[in-house]
């Protein structure tokens, strides 16, 4: 399995044993819970755990290791509501804080904590902690125009 490692909430933890040498089949034990053929270990931790693998080859034989995995939520988001501006305006989009180091990626392509936008359109963010862990919100901006009318034509 592998060595420590970090769950991001929301994402499913995956391990693999991986067994080299001794005699198939094996039986391997997940934190006490003996399976006869699951290599993979597959949960939804709620706080930081220790998972504890053994393995026991046709032969008898035993091995047993263990990984801690460190529990981290997703990085808050919030692009707010849905927004509707005249177009003659701009709006900000900021997709989060300047308090721990935080990667941004916008539907936009920009790479910025906010964009400047005027332009109806679906946005959305992702924003991806130093971990590895992400999460993204969506927005519609819609832009109202204005129609030209200066009345009926005069001769």
């Amino acid at each position: 399995i592998p060595t420590d490692t970090v769950y991001c909430v929301g994402y499913p933890l995956v391990l693999n044993a991986i067994s080299a040498g001794g005699t198939t089949p094996y039986k391997w034990s997940w934190n006490g819970s003996t399976t006869d053929t699951l290599s993979t270990y597959t949960s939804s931790p709620d706080s930081t755990v220790t998972v504890r693998i053994k393995i026991k080859d046709n032969n008898g034989c035993e091995n047993e290791d263990s990984t801690l995995v460190t529990y981290r939520q997703l990085p808050e988001i919030n692009l707010g509501p849905d927004q509707r501006i005249c177009f003659y305006e701009n709006t900000i989009l900021d997709a989060g804080n300047d308090t721990v180091n935080l990667k941004y990626l916008w539907s936009t392509g920009d790479t910025t904590r906010t964009i400047d936008i005027n332009t109806q359109n679906n946005y959305w963010a992702k924003v991806t902690d130093s971990l590895g862990c992400y999460n993204s919100d969506t927005l519609t901006l819609n832009v109202n125009q204005v129609p030209v009318n200066a009345g009926p034509n005069i001769i």
